[in-house]
């Protein structure tokens, strides 16, 4: 069985987590990281052993060996980014499965608008 290629997006508080979970899974294999600074996406890709860093997240999102975008951006952008690596015929690692109908009295707010983007990819 091949392997999965799988890029990360962004460097929140939890992927020091997903890189060593995503190390660990003998059918994953870390390919690419995107990240607005340069010197954390190259110190990411070290600690992964992947095979490049990038500022732009466009090359992950073109890269046909990435399967898989765990996106792990800032909260306002993760909408943005699941987006575009759906777009782009990639899996978001489950995130976007089932958002939340979150609102007072039922109402849309911003992520239930989002997640029915989402749903309709």
């Amino acid at each position: 069985m091949n392997k999965l290629g799988v890029g990360l997006m962004g460097s929140d508080v939890h992927v020091s987590g997903y890189i060593k979970a995503f190390t660990a899974c003998p059918d994953a294999e870390l390919i690419g990281v995107a990240d607005d600074e340069e010197q954390i996406a190259q110190d990411l890709c070290r600690q992964g052993q992947m095979k490049y860093a990038t500022t732009d997240y466009q090359q992950l999102l073109d890269d046909a060996d990435i399967q898989i975008i765990l996106v792990c951006t800032p909260d306002l952008f993760h909408a943005e980014h699941a987006i575009a690596a759906l777009r782009a015929g990639k899996h978001d690692g489950g995130r976007y499965r089932k958002l939340p109908k979150i609102g007072a009295n039922g109402g849309r707010n911003r992520t239930h608008v989002h997640g029915e983007s989402i749903h309709a990819i």
